[in-house]
C-alpha cells in the first residue's frame, strides 16, 4: 500500500564521523516517534545520503509526497539558498514525487526548551547562584546577514522566558558580529558570579572546541567568576518532536 506522506530531514552534513552519527541518532529518534510515517535523511554536503538519495529512499517506501524539514538553526545562508536548490534537484530527478519544504527547525519552541535543558544540565550539581548573578552567553555559528543576528536575538528572548531573571546575551562564534571573543571580555562585571557560555549548535565538533578555547582565554583572567561551557543541543527527543511537528504540520 502506498504511503501518503514521508518526512525527509535535511542536514548540512559534516566530515566529522561524530557529527554524522549524532545526526543519524536524531533520524532514529524521529523514526521512533513517527510511527508508520516513513522518515529518511538527506545531507546537503560532506556526507551521504544526499538530499536526492533521501527522497529516493522515501519513494522506495511507496511515498508520493515528501515534506522536507531543514534541521538548521538559522533561516540565513544555506537554509535560504542551498537547500531550495537541493530540493529543486530532487524534484527534477523524481518528477512524480511531490516535495515541500517546511520552515527550519531553529524557530520551533521545542528547540528553546532543549536549549534551556542543556543549560540546566550544565549547572546541575553545582552551588546555587542567584539569577541576577548569572549570565548566559549564547554563541551561534554566525552570518554576515543582518537577519541572522535578529533571529538569534529573538531566540535569546524566548530562552529568557524559560529562565526568568537570567540575562542571555546572543553572539556569533565564527563570522559576523558581535563575535564571542569580543563580547566576553566586555561582559565581565563584578555582579556576575557565574557565566555560562552555551554553544547554539546542533552537533558536536571543532566549532564547539573553538568556543571552549575562546572562553578559557577570558576565564583565565577572571578566576573570581565560575565559567561553564554547556553542551550543544545534540540529538534529543525534544528536537525530534520539533522535526516531526514541522513535518506533520504540512500534511
Amino acid at each position: 500500500m502506498h504511503q501518503h506522506l514521508g518526512i525527509l530531514i535535511l542536514g548540512h552534513g559534516t566530515p566529522s564521523d561524530q557529527g554524522t552519527k549524532a545526526f543519524l541518532k536524531l533520524l532514529h529518534l524521529v523514526k521512533e516517534i513517527a510511527g508508520e510515517t516513513p522518515v529518511a535523511a538527506g545531507f546537503m554536503e560532506f556526507a551521504s545520503p544526499t538530499i536526492a538519495e533521501g527522497a529516493a529512499a522515501l519513494l522506495d517506501c511507496g511515498v508520493r509526497r515528501v515534506v522536507a524539514v531543514p534541521v538548521f538553526l538559522s533561516a540565513a545562508g544555506h537554509t535560504a539558498n542551498d537547500l531550495p536548490q537541493g530540493i529543486a534537484q530532487a524534484k527534477k530527478n523524481y518528477p512524480h514525487l511531490k516535495i515541500e519544504l517546511t520552515p527550519h527547525v531553529g524557530g520551533h519552541p521545542k528547540v528553546a526548551e532543549l536549549s534551556a535543558l542543556r543549560y540546566r544540565e550544565a549547572i546541575a550539581g553545582r552551588a546555587e547562584v542567584p539569577a541576577e548573578q548569572t549570565l548566559v552567553v549564547l554563541a551561534a555559528h554566525g552570518s554576515p546577514e543582518p537577519e541572522a543576528f535578529e533571529e538569534l536575538e529573538n531566540f535569546a528572548r524566548a530562552r529568557e522566558k524559560l529562565a526568568p531573571g537570567i540575562r542571555i546575551v546572543p553572539c556569533f562564534s565564527q563570522m559576523g558580529a558581535p563575535l564571542l571573543q569580543d563580547v566576553l571580555p566586555a561582559l565581565v562585571e563584578p555582579t556576575f558570579r557565574r557565566i555560562v557560555v552555551q554553544p547554539h549548535f546542533l552537533l558536536p565538533g571543532r566549532m564547539i572546541e573553538a568556543i571552549a578555547h575562546a572562553t578559557a582565554a577570558v576565564a583565565g583572567q577572571h578566576a573570581e567568576i565560575e565559567w561553564i561551557v554547556a553542551a550543544p543541543l545534540g540529538s534529543h527527543r525534544l528536537l525530534a518532536e520539533a522535526v516531526l511537528d514541522l513535518g506533520r504540520s504540512e500534511s
